[in-house]
């Protein structure tokens, strides 16, 4: 149970509904780490968090080293090698809050999203950047779909794993994610083409599968692109005094329960963001945390929940100037 909970009345209680949100990390030790916010009919709410590391192999395969030529194969669909899908696959399949909210969808009570930390869509030929990355704060511009490939391909056969490890990694392994949730929630395939996947990212009411970038969050709530409105104050609030919990389960003789020393990082972080909240203006625990280490995987997972939560309580918006453009590159969700 946990110790820092608290009970002051807010101003506006969340609705009833259940919101995930997934970082996409750079090593097979932590592909995924997952929060779940879950708002019940009486609008008790819980934060649950839960770690997406590789639990052995998938259908008889290694997850490979994120190297170039073993981890990409651009013959297949996702542009990965099978083991590395099907090890990314396994993770999504398998994790305890994933299959909660699988369970809750099915019983259709309430609204359901999901955030993710990675792009969904590639500029429009010509442009070097999407135009949600133009508006956002501090993004990585992604190329064209052709560009894209292009220069993976060369990556790829010059042994370069460096970028590999970081750019394309994230990329890729985030469409998993994507393209697992989207095929999940429609009638479309998992290998659905990219254009299909990416207008996915706009729509949806009673599901909405959204992508998420905690860094553009953390600025917008320090008054870099403006500090957080009223009503996503509250939703962050309520998030804050509400019971946090490590989740987990195990599979292959592994838990995905995050360690003891992860979730009281995670406690003593909440209390410096609730102590931010009561003075108003900036929230300095709302930045990226120095030094990343382990635990502020799971704070970025809860970045990307909280921001679904705002989606579903009308104060979530999309980082674009040009919503037809935003329908063929994808945009990026943020809290008002």
């Amino acid at each position: 149970m946990d110790r820092h909970r608290e009970s002051e009345p807010l101003t506006r209680p969340i609705s009833q509904g259940h919101w995930l949100g997934i970082d996409v990390g750079s090593s097979r030790g932590k592909v995924f780490n997952f929060c779940l916010v879950k708002a019940d009919q009486e609008r008790q709410v819980r934060v649950l968090f839960e770690v997406g590391g590789v639990r052995g192999p998938a259908q008889g395969l290694p997850f490979p080293r994120n190297d170039a030529g073993a981890f990409d194969d651009l013959t297949r669909a996702t542009w990965l090698s099978a083991a590395a899908e099907a090890g990314a696959l396994q993770i999504l399949r398998e994790s305890a809050l994933v299959k909660d909210w699988i369970a809750a969808r099915e019983l259709g009570h309430g609204d359901f999203g999901v955030c993710i930390d990675a792009p969904c869509g590639f500029a429009i030929g010509g442009l070097g950047q999407r135009d949600t990355e133009a508006q956002g704060i501090g993004t990585f511009p992604t190329p064209s779909l052709e560009v894209f490939l292009r220069e993976l391909t060369a990556w790829s056969e010059n042994k370069n794993h460096t970028p590999l490890q970081q750019r394309f990694f994230w990329k890729l392994i985030g469409l998993v994610a994507f393209r697992y949730f989207v095929a999940l929630s429609t009638s479309q395939a998992f290998e659905m083409p990219i254009p299909l996947l990416t207008a996915s990212c706009m729509t949806g009411q009673h599901t909405r599968i959204r992508e998420g970038f905690p860094s553009d969050t953390y600025k917008r709530s320090n008054g870099t692109v403006g500090i957080l409105g009223p009503a996503s104050r509250d939703v962050l609030l309520c998030l804050g005094r509400s019971e946090w919990v490590a989740h987990g389960n195990q599979f292959n003789g592994r838990t995905s329960v995050p360690p003891a020393g992860r979730m009281a990082a995670l406690w003593t972080h909440r209390q410096l963001l609730l102590a931010d909240l009561q003075r108003g203006g900036g929230l300095p625990a709302m930045r990226k945390i120095p030094n990343d280490p382990a635990w502020a995987d799971l704070w970025d997972a809860f970045t990307c929940a909280f921001v679904s939560c705002c989606d579903a309580q009308g104060c979530g918006c999309f980082v674009c100037s040009d919503a037809a453009r935003a329908s063929l590159e994808g945009a990026m969700l943020r809290p008002k």
